[in-house]
C-alpha cells in the first residue's frame, strides 16, 4: 500500500503554500474564539473547525468535531479509492502539532485500517507530533478503540515504530 498522501502543517505553512493549490483536502482547525471569522475562500472539500489546544475546560474539542472529521474522512477515503491523484489531504492548525496531528490520524485511521499503521505515518509525515490527549479519548470513543493500546502504540510510533 502507498504512503497515505496527508500532510499536517501549521496555520503560516497552509495559507502560504496550499490554500491556492488543486486537489487538497483540507481540514483546518483554529482557536475557539476565531468561531465566525471569516476564513480564506478554499475552492476544494474543507472541514472548518474551531477548538482550542487544551484537555479540559470550555472551547475543547468536542464529540460532533471528531464526527466532523469522520465523516468528511469518508468521503476523502471515497476520492482516494477514485483517484489518488486529486486526494492529497492537508490537516492543519496554529503550530501544525498537537490538535491537527489529533485529527489527523481519523482519515489515517480510514486509510490504515489499524491504528498502529496510522501511529507510523503520523510520526512519518510530522516527527515532532505530540497528538492532542483529549481528542485522542474521543477518537478511541467514536472507533471503539482500546485507550491503552492507542497511547501505547503512539508511543512506540514515535520512536521508530514497533517490530513487524
Amino acid at each position: 500500500m502507498n504512503p497515505a498522501p496527508v500532510q499536517i502543517v501549521s496555520r503560516h505553512r497552509f495559507e502560504d503554500m496550499f490554500l491556492k493549490s488543486s486537489h487538497h483536502w483540507v481540514i483546518s482547525i483554529r482557536e475557539a474564539d476565531e468561531i465566525g471569522i471569516p476564513r480564506p475562500d478554499f475552492i476544494n472539500p474543507r472541514v472548518n473547525l474551531a477548538f482550542w489546544d487544551r484537555i479540559s475546560g470550555p472551547g475543547i474539542a468536542t464529540p460532533e468535531d471528531v464526527e466532523s472529521v469522520y465523516q468528511f474522512s469518508l468521503e476523502w477515503m471515497k476520492q482516494v479509492l477514485e483517484d489518488p491523484t486529486k486526494a492529497n489531504l492537508v490537516v492543519h492548525c496554529f503550530a501544525g502539532v498537537s490538535r491537527s496531528s489529533a485529527m489527523a490520524l481519523i482519515p489515517l485511521l480510514f486509510y490504515y485500517s489499524s491504528f498502529r499503521l496510522a501511529a507510523e505515518r503520523l510520526f512519518e509525515v510530522n516527527k515532532y507530533a505530540v497528538p492532542n490527549t483529549h481528542v485522542l479519548y474521543l477518537i478511541t470513543q467514536k472507533f471503539g478503540l482500546d485507550p491503552g493500546k492507542v497511547f501505547e502504540d503512539l508511543s512506540r510510533a514515535s520512536q521508530g515504530g514497533v517490530p513487524r
